[in-house]
């Protein structure tokens, strides 16, 4: 989840209030994303209407004018392609019957290398606001989904041995096409963060809820391009966002087979842990 040379300083240095970057330059123009938000529960009982994930995308768009970044509302963006969602559904659907024999063996290596559920649920944002559970292999001997989460740093001592080589690889990641068939994410878009993170960035970043603007990704422009492994400084998340709202103002199709050709990298990548 890169080690870039700080230059805005430590994140938990900066915690400017978040509100305070909306207001006066919130327009008019952004009430028709805002329609798009709607009450909903996560599975479980949970409320995701109120919570800061929605709050993030409701001050974020006010903050931010949409206008600046259209193809986030325009017909053809991400959210809205028919053609994005065809290429989700054939390759998620595709990997999860080619790759089953996989699963189910790193599932079993789970089970005998630690106590614990095969399957790690958290919950995460998604677009517009919409919590929902993501899925990934358990890697940890830990199960966090609080108000606190802390964030995998190399040789953490909460990584199993399986969970070592699973994360270093991002086959941890595999379960999330689940996510990808249920609508919830899409193959390529943002990386979801947990909760507790999302709180602790958008305070320092006040157009940090502009990535709510899509569905969250497997993979995504800015792990491609290296930016991932623990963000300790502000200029670390700062590449992520910006490397996100790029997707999302320069979205086509081809852009998503380019990122989802270059993840076949990422599992050779140094920086995954």
């Amino acid at each position: 989840m890169p080690r870039e040379k700080a230059d805005t300083g430590k994140l938990h240095k900066a915690r400017e209030p978040f509100a305070s970057a909306a207001g006066a330059h919130a327009k008019p123009t952004l009430h028709c994303s805002m329609s798009r938000v709607k009450d909903i529960k996560v599975k479980g009982g949970w409320d995701a209407s109120h919570s800061s994930v929605r709050t993030m995308y409701d001050e974020a768009m006010l903050a931010a004018d949409l206008a600046a970044s259209p193809a986030a509302a325009a017909p053809g963006s991400p959210v809205h392609s028919k053609a994005k969602r065809a290429l989700d559904l054939l390759v998620a659907g595709g990997l999860l019957l080619a790759l089953l024999p996989v699963l189910l063996m790193v599932a079993a290596l789970i089970r005998l290398d630690s106590p614990g559920p095969v399957l790690f649920r958290q919950r995460r944002g998604g677009a517009f606001g919409q919590a929902f559970v993501v899925y990934k292999f358990r890697t940890m001997r830990v199960l966090e989904d609080g108000e606190t989460v802390r964030q995998a740093t190399r040789d953490d001592d909460r990584i199993t041995r399986v969970g070592t080589v699973l994360r270093r690889m991002s086959i941890d990641e595999l379960p999330q096409l689940i996510n990808v068939l249920r609508g919830e994410m899409s193959l390529v878009g943002p990386r979801p963060h947990a909760l507790a993170h999302d709180r602790e960035f958008q305070s320092v970043l006040p157009d940090y809820g502009r990535r709510f603007a899509v569905k969250p990704g497997v993979t995504g422009l800015a792990q491609v391009r290296g930016f991932r492994g623990e963000t300790r400084e502000i200029s670390q998340i700062r590449k992520r966002l910006d490397a996100d709202l790029e997707y999302i103002a320069t979205w086509s199709l081809w852009t998503d087979i380019r990122v989802l050709l270059a993840t076949l990298k990422v599992p050779l990548d140094r920086r995954a842990y």
